[in-house]
């Protein structure tokens, strides 16, 4: 499942927007607030852990103080790679104060990786005229990887990434 939502002016999200195993991707030309939660996370499938999705918001202007989380699902997973993701790409202002979590499950096996958190300020692609850009983020990045939860159990999953500019 795939949710787009695409304006040409604003886009203002103030209601909690669930997606599972899924793409939540706003994107608007000059800002975007979003100021509830946005949750892709993944499933399970006979016990096997399935990837969170993938969150990405995009617009001249990034205000976020929701929650954003795109978790793997319960189970057995991948203990070394994720693709679950959230991508914030901005040319103005990238202003993050909510949680954005892509955490990795724990399992009795081999637990499941962390994913990526990607945020970018870059002002040379802006639509409009920019005299200054601000960059803050004050809330908290999580991409833990999964713990292990039984006596013969394999892998722990392995720390996922963060990457800012």
């Amino acid at each position: 499942m795939q949710v787009h939502l695409v304006h040409q002016v604003q886009y203002m999200a103030e209601k909690v927007l669930v997606v599972k195993l899924g793409i939540i991707n706003l994107s608007a030309l000059i800002f975007i607030e979003n100021t509830g939660a946005l949750t892709s996370n993944g499933g399970s499938n006979n016990g096997t852990a399935r990837d969170g999705g993938e969150v990405e918001l995009s617009a001249a202007a990034v205000y976020n103080t929701g929650d954003i989380n795109a978790n793997f699902g319960p189970g057995y997973g991948d203990y070394n790679d994720s693709d679950s993701t959230v991508n914030i790409y901005a040319q103005k202002d990238l202003i993050n104060s909510g949680d954005i979590n892509v955490n990795g499950s724990d399992s009795d096996s081999d637990a499941s990786a962390g994913g990526r958190i990607n945020l970018y300020l870059n002002s040379s692609d802006s639509p409009i005229a920019i005299t200054e850009s601000r960059f803050a983020n004050i809330g908290n990045l999580s991409a833990h990887g999964g713990n292990l939860t039984g006596d013969d159990a394999d892998d722990a999953g392995y720390g996922g990434q963060y990457d800012y500019s």
